[in-house]
């Protein structure tokens, strides 16, 4: 488990790599080819993102592309409240 510093720092940077990647144009990210997750986990994760970021679309479960960008600011949101609740 990471410390409440380490959580803290990852948001941090994620934020910033966010924000750096957001200015390069759209880059697709494979969470199950690229990334390494389970197809179920990936499906999972795209509908938690989808969720945050307000969208009423919940892309089909096959599907397993999103922004890199979008993904580094979802999870730097995540990991910041992960770090409040210490």
């Amino acid at each position: 488990m990471l410390t409440k510093a380490e959580l803290k720092l990852a948001a941090y940077l994620l934020d910033l790599a966010s924000e750096e990647f957001g200015n390069h144009g759209c880059n697709d990210l494979d969470l199950v080819k690229e990334a390494g997750l389970d197809p179920e986990d990936s499906f999972v994760l795209r509908k938690d993102l989808t969720a945050y970021s307000g969208d009423e679309v919940v892309e089909e479960e096959h599907n397993h592309h999103t922004l890199d960008a979008v993904m580094m600011e979802y999870l730097a949101h995540r990991m910041k409240a992960e770090s409040e609740a210490f």
